[in-house]
């Protein structure tokens, strides 16, 4: 509970989250209805299917970073050994490398970043969801896609999947042997799936801080903590300032791999 008062968790995926997107935008800025979502609101609007950015809601705080960075994966019996094997025979043969995307989601403006970083067209085929985007990797359908990291790490540790390289800024602790792309080709920049907490537009100052603040304690809770754990992760929650910051970075690398994408 928030102020005494209990949450009442709507699910509303109506137009691809628009509906939910507009009721909470045009809502009254009192705080008692808010929106979970990650920037893929912002992408959305990058490629033109929906008109306003997180921007134009009030910022409430951001969980978690990049802790949820995809990997680079190929199916286990692909050519490519090293990232440098798949960039090469994209440039040499322009539109032929196919990568299995997800419009409108954070593995679309991943290729972006990446085309824009190494001079490459990659061939871009929507292969839906993870689960089947992972389907049509492991059958050869497309040479290569992100993957998040637990299933990336299940599938390579099975044999089916070839990891190339980590989109995260630095290289993981838990598998230091796997490089970076921005190692290779340092104009990559990494679009990772942020949970952000936002609300109507125009909330006042205080109010906003003291839900931030609400949050915050999540991280000592014992089932919060084993839940993530059960992840391998950890609840990180970022205060106003933060979230702001991070918010108008990810902004840039949108908006930059989305005009890469032909946007």
């Amino acid at each position: 509970t928030y102020s005494g008062h209990n949450f009442i968790v709507e699910n509303d995926n109506s137009g691809n989250g628009v509906v939910a997107f507009e009721k909470v935008r045009n809502a009254e800025p009192d705080g008692n209805l808010l929106l979970f979502y990650n920037n893929g609101l912002d992408i959305m609007r990058a490629i033109g299917l929906y008109e306003y950015s997180m921007a134009d809601f009030t910022l409430l705080g951001q969980m978690v970073d990049q802790q949820y960075a995809f990997f680079l994966v190929v199916p286990s019996d692909s050519n490519y050994q090293t990232l440098e094997d798949l960039v090469e025979d994209a440039l040499a043969n322009p539109g032929q490398v196919t990568m299995g995307v997800q419009l409108a989601a954070s593995r679309q403006i991943l290729i972006g970043s990446f085309m824009e970083a190494t001079g490459t067209e990659i061939n871009c085929i929507d292969t839906g969801p993870e689960a089947d985007t992972i389907s049509q990797v492991l059958g050869g359908n497309v040479d290569f896609s992100f993957v998040s990291y637990n299933n990336a790490k299940n599938y390579a540790e099975a044999g089916q999947m070839r990891i190339l390289a980590y989109c995260g800024d630095k290289r993981l602790e838990s598998d230091p042997d796997i490089r970076t792309i921005k190692e290779v080709y340092p104009d990559f920049a990494n679009c990772f799936n942020i949970p952000f907490l936002l609300g109507p537009t125009g909330m006042d100052p205080a109010l906003s801080e003291a839900i931030n603040a609400s949050f915050k304690d999540m991280g000592d809770d014992e089932t919060v903590k084993e839940s993530y754990g059960n992840m391998d992760s950890t609840f990180t929650w970022f205060n106003l300032e933060d979230t702001h910051r991070l918010f108008e970075e990810q902004l840039e690398v949108i908006n930059v791999a989305a005009e890469a994408l032909g946007y």
